[in-house]
């Protein structure tokens, strides 16, 4: 996906959170932002975007000092919560600078294989989804803490 530009950035903050538009204050707990990556992955895609206030859609940013636990939250969410790991698109979050405010935004790709609502179950897990580009398609799992 190509980065996005000012003014698209600012209208989905101003649309607020929707199913697939997730605003984070500050970094999440790993887990709590892998079960978000997963259900935008098995509906439609999306962005989680770190240093705006969700139910204002003030965008406060991310301190510098804070910068490297939010791009570290978002890597352990999609890459050692999720078995076999998530790969977002680009693959690593990317930074944006509006209103002179950083904020981290990660993106999720919406899987294309057809969905069970009942898939995470049987399997004994909280979510559960698959990845169709893998020739031997794997289940998507949460791991537990």
């Amino acid at each position: 996906m190509a980065s996005l530009s000012e003014k698209e950035l600012k209208r989905i903050i101003k649309g607020g959170e929707a199913g697939t538009v997730e605003l984070k204050l500050n970094p999440p707990r790993a887990v709590d932002l892998a079960e978000r990556f997963c259900g935008m992955a098995n509906a439609r895609g999306g962005l989680v975007i770190i240093g705006v206030e969700d139910s204002t859609r003030k965008i406060v940013g991310v301190a510098d000092e804070r910068m490297g636990e939010a791009v570290d939250v978002i890597l352990r969410a999609a890459r050692q919560v999720i078995k076999p790991e998530l790969v977002l698109n680009p693959p690593e979050p990317e930074v944006y600078v509006l209103a002179d405010k950083k904020l981290v935004v990660a993106t999720i790709v919406a899987s294309t294989f057809p969905k069970s609502g009942d898939l995470g179950k049987e399997a004994g897990h909280s979510l559960a989804f698959f990845r169709p580009s893998w020739p031997d398609l794997r289940l998507f799992t949460i791991t537990a803490d």
